[in-house]
């Protein structure tokens, strides 16, 4: 998800797990069909998260961190990878670039993000290829396949989140918000004018291993 010369220090640390959550599971299950409306019966039997939460990079201690996540997923049939990115927390580093993508070593299957090699790498966390910043998603099985809105060639994030005033990143998927004034109708994507509306927190992803969920701080 993140190729370059990284390392683990005393602060950083790598988790991977198999998880048995039913909650993450089908929330995986619904982002795969999502992304992959062909696939709307997908139903995850496997998901493996690996974590790396704050590694620096070589050799230097004091160097910015990153912090990302991977996620395997599979049904025994089909399978598929996210990568996902919190906000603000791919730290560029003088003289560094990074590669993201899948490469199956066949020199046939494989997927470059754009920006790998270059300086825009570090903004990964604003792109993506399902609509919400900072995530990817991809099959892997039988080959390295896009999302269907990647294509179709469609890439803008806001003409894929669907929803209708602001779109919030959560882990794997995203989630609608309205502006004051607003709020969100039963579809959970259109905001609806209102007399009243409480003002909800702000919220900022932060990829734990624990965790595939919005996390807030008021």
């Amino acid at each position: 998800p993140f190729w370059t010369d990284l390392v683990r220090y005393s602060d950083s640390n790598v988790w991977h797990r198999v998880t048995a959550n039913t909650e993450t599971i089908q929330r995986i299950s619904e982002d795969v069909a999502s992304a992959f409306p062909e696939l709307t019966t997908f139903s995850a039997t496997e998901v493996v998260i690996a974590t790396w939460d704050h590694v620096g990079y070589c050799c230097s201690p004091s160097s910015p961190t990153v912090t990302f996540q991977c996620i395997l997923a599979t049904d025994g049939i089909n399978s598929f990878v996210f990568f996902l990115y919190g906000d603000g927390e791919i730290n560029s580093y003088s003289g560094y670039r990074a590669q993201v993508g899948l490469n199956a070593g066949n020199s046939v299957d494989f997927i470059s993000v754009n920006g790998s090699l270059t300086s825009e790498i570090f903004n990964i966390d604003e792109d993506s290829n399902v609509g919400c910043p900072g995530v990817f998603v991809f099959q892997v099985n039988g080959g390295v396949h896009q999302p269907e809105s990647q294509r179709n060639g469609i890439a803008n994030i806001d003409s894929l989140n669907n929803c209708s005033q602001i779109c919030i990143n959560t882990i794997g998927s995203f989630v609608c918000e309205c502006n004051v004034g607003y709020q969100l109708s039963d579809d959970l994507k259109t905001c609806l004018e209102t007399p009243s509306t409480i003002c909800t927190s702000s919220c900022n992803t932060q990829l734990q291993d624990s965790q595939y969920q919005l996390c807030c701080n008021p």
